[in-house]
């Protein structure tokens, strides 16, 4: 079983302090680290990378659906594109 893991090279804090003292302004993007980690199916459970499920579960083959957040410009529930109500 293979996961993949991405990172930034440097911390929150450090990368503002970075971008307030570079003389290239918000140009210049800091790498990441990308990580692909291999765990056997009993380590992946133990270390909670992955969880247990019964025998009819463990059948069904596809993904799982990922829940993204709502970028600024579509709408939708929760959407950045509502108008505030006034009293």
């Amino acid at each position: 079983m293979a996961r993949f893991k991405t990172k930034n090279l440097v911390d929150q804090g450090v990368m503002n302090d970075m971008k307030a003292a570079s003389v290239y302004g918000n140009d210049y993007e800091l790498p990441k680290i990308y990580e692909k980690s291999y765990h056997c199916i009993s380590c992946a459970v133990h270390s909670r990378i992955v969880r247990v499920r019964n025998r009819e579960a463990r059948r069904i083959r596809t993904p799982p659906r990922r829940f993204r957040r709502p970028s600024e410009g579509r709408s939708g529930p929760g959407g950045a594109d509502k108008k505030p109500t006034t009293a």
